[in-house]
C-alpha cells in the first residue's frame, strides 16, 4: 500500500574536502517521501532531503597575515530509491539504490588581516550535482524504520567529492 513519510537524520560529511567546508560535526537533516511498493518485495521511495551542515572555520597565518574563512554548507536533494526485501533476509531488512539531484549551497566570509587594512569578502554559490548512493532499512514497527545511507557527489567551482553517511528515521503515516 502506498504511503507518506516524514525522514529525521544525522548525516556526517564523510569526505575530506566536506569536512573542510562543512566541518566534521554531524549535520541535522530533515526530509518527506512517498513509498510505492512494486509487488510483494519491491519498493519505490522518492525523497525531498535538506540537510544543515554546521559552520567550518579554516584559518591561515603568516607574518603579517591573518586569514579565517568561514563557510556554511546546506543541501537540498530529491532522489528515488529503489528498495528490495531479500528472501535470504528477515523481512524487517531492505537494501536499496539511490539516484537523485543535489542542491548545494555554501555561504562564506573571508576576513583577511594585512598592515595595510582588514579585507572581509562575503558571498553565497550554489551547484546542482548528480548524486547516488546505497542504503540499508530495518522496520522497526510498522510506522518507524532507521536507514542507513552513504550518498555519494560533488560540490563547488571545482566539483570536489562530497560523500555523506546518514542515520534516519522514517515515520510512515
Amino acid at each position: 500500500m502506498p504511503c507518506l513519510g516524514l525522514e529525521l537524520g544525522l548525516a556526517l560529511p564523510a569526505a575530506r574536502d566536506l569536512k573542510l567546508t562543512a566541518g566534521p560535526s554531524p549535520a541535522p537533516s530533515l526530509g518527506v517521501y512517498g513509498e510505492y511498493p512494486l509487488g510483494e518485495r519491491q519498493a519505490l521511495r522518492a525523497r525531498v532531503e535538506w540537510t544543515f551542515f554546521p559552520q567550518g572555520t579554516q584559518v591561515s597565518d603568516s607574518p603579517g597575515l591573518h586569514q579565517q574563512l568561514d563557510t556554511s554548507v546546506n543541501s537540498e536533494s530529491l532522489a528515488v530509491d529503489y528498495l528490495v526485501h531479500p528472501s535470504w533476509l528477515n523481512r524487517r531488512w531492505s537494501l536499496g539504490v539511490s539516484a537523485g539531484l543535489v542542491r548545494w549551497t555554501v555561504d562564506s566570509s573571508n576576513r583577511l588581516e594585512t598592515p595595510a587594512g582588514v579585507f572581509a569578502p562575503s558571498g553565497s554559490s550554489h551547484w546542482t550535482r548528480a548524486q547516488w548512493g546505497v542504503l540499508s532499512n530495518y522496520q522497526w514497527t510498522d510506522r518507524a524504520e532507521l536507514e542507513f545511507r552513504f550518498v555519494a557527489s560533488h560540490f563547488g567551482q571545482q566539483n570536489l567529492p562530497a560523500r555523506v553517511a546518514s542515520l534516519n528515521l522514517l515515520l510512515h503515516f
